[in-house]
């Protein structure tokens, strides 16, 4: 079916909702990006991942009495004002459906250290990570780990979390994924 990218210019009236504008690239009709990625009216970037379970006793712990992924990506898209701040709301309500790694990248961020020329070292908060995998929802600010260590954060549908590379048992039947290998080689020859 057809993909096209678009934007919503919703005026809601509640000072809660923080981003008025979405865009996102989805199939004309949804309300939701099929390939998960945003871009929100406060200047973040959201991209996800998804991550496989082939830990089949993982499925007893699936909330009936919670919200969807769609639902709390939404809510977190629409209230959220940082990349912290979408994942505290995201993790909220969490049914164990549709496990992902998330990326939030705040641009409003960045650009305000570029512009105050504050030292790399003392950047922070300006991507986060969170992965939900059933009952476990791991957070974590990679701005140093990734972006300054190594200039770039790649995303892959493997887990960045070793309790979910363990619960998962991805060290059975995924132990290393080679597209990590080759996102690597391709960004180092291009340096």
């Amino acid at each position: 079916m057809l993909r096209i990218f678009k934007t919503y210019n919703f005026h809601l009236n509640n000072p809660s909702v923080k981003n008025k504008n979405i865009s996102y690239s989805a199939r004309p009709g949804d309300l939701e990006s099929k390939d998960d990625f945003y871009i929100i009216g406060q200047r973040l970037a959201v991209i996800e991942s998804s991550l496989n379970n082939y830990n089949h006793s993982m499925y007893s712990f699936i909330q009936k009495q919670a919200l969807p992924v769609w639902m709390r990506v939404n809510i977190a898209n629409r209230f959220a004002t940082s990349s912290q701040e979408w994942v505290e709301l995201f993790v909220l309500h969490n049914s164990g459906t549709h496990n992902n790694q998330w990326a939030i990248v705040d641009y409003k961020l960045y650009w305000n250290y570029v512009l105050q020329e504050v030292p790399k070292d003392d950047w922070r908060n300006l991507i986060w990570l969170i992965e939900q995998f059933f009952f476990i929802t791991d957070k974590i600010d990679v701005t140093q780990d990734y972006l300054i260590r190594d200039n770039y954060f790649a995303t892959y549908n493997f887990p960045y979390h070793r309790e979910i590379f363990d619960l998962g048992n991805y060290s059975i039947n995924n132990p290393h994924d080679p597209r990590e290998d080759i996102i690597r080689l391709n960004f180092l020859v291009k340096i």
